[in-house]
């Protein structure tokens, strides 16, 4: 089945844009409790109107970026250990090869064993195939803060953060066939 709920950030019919080619900043701080040291997914609908570096995911302790999604034409996903070293996975997506359209993207942190956790991303139910990323080792570390960044008229809706490693069963349930269902029922 689907992993717990941890945070939820959408509604039916409402989703975060930005109308303009400046970046706009949505953020969430929590305490760390939502989304730490140990292994999340996160799902959400991903509205491809403009490529950018600009709209993307940060995972903060305090003001450092320690993990990143960057929604690029081939997303990129970068982890972060506890003393700094990092490594970034490039997945071949081709978000924007076609008219803009809205796309359900999960991506797994696994990131309480950094020695042998790899980042995975889905696109409409499919994991995509990535390069360059080399497991970095050390301690996982602890976030305090989340980040979110829409630019050049892309949008997100319904962005979620779940407990542990979503299986295949669980993303194709999520994406529905591109159905869209409220991940929060």
């Amino acid at each position: 089945g689907v992993p717990n709920l941890l945070l939820y950030t959408g509604s039916a019919g409402l989703a975060l844009a930005n109308n303009s080619s400046n970046a706009g900043n949505y953020g969430s701080a929590s305490g760390g409790t939502a989304v730490a040291d140990t292994d999340f997914t996160l799902s959400f609908w991903y509205y491809t109107h403009t490529p950018a570096n600009n709209t993307q995911f940060q995972f903060l302790r305090g003001t450092d970026i320690k993990h990143q999604v960057v929604m690029q034409d081939d997303v990129t996903v970068r982890y972060a250990n506890d003393a700094g070293s990092h490594d970034t996975a490039e997945f071949n997506t081709d978000l924007y090869n076609s008219d803009p359209e809205w796309k359900h993207i999960v991506i797994h942190f696994d990131v309480n064993n950094l020695t042998t956790g790899v980042p995975k991303l889905w696109v409409n139910g499919t994991e995509k195939t990535s390069t360059g990323y080399s497991a970095i080792g050390g301690s996982a570390t602890s976030l305090d803060k989340i980040k979110v960044i829409v630019s050049n008229e892309n949008r997100m809706q319904d962005i979620v953060f779940w407990s542990g490693l979503m299986p295949q069963s669980a993303i194709d349930e999520l994406y529905g066939k591109g159905n869209w269902t409220n991940p929060a029922l």
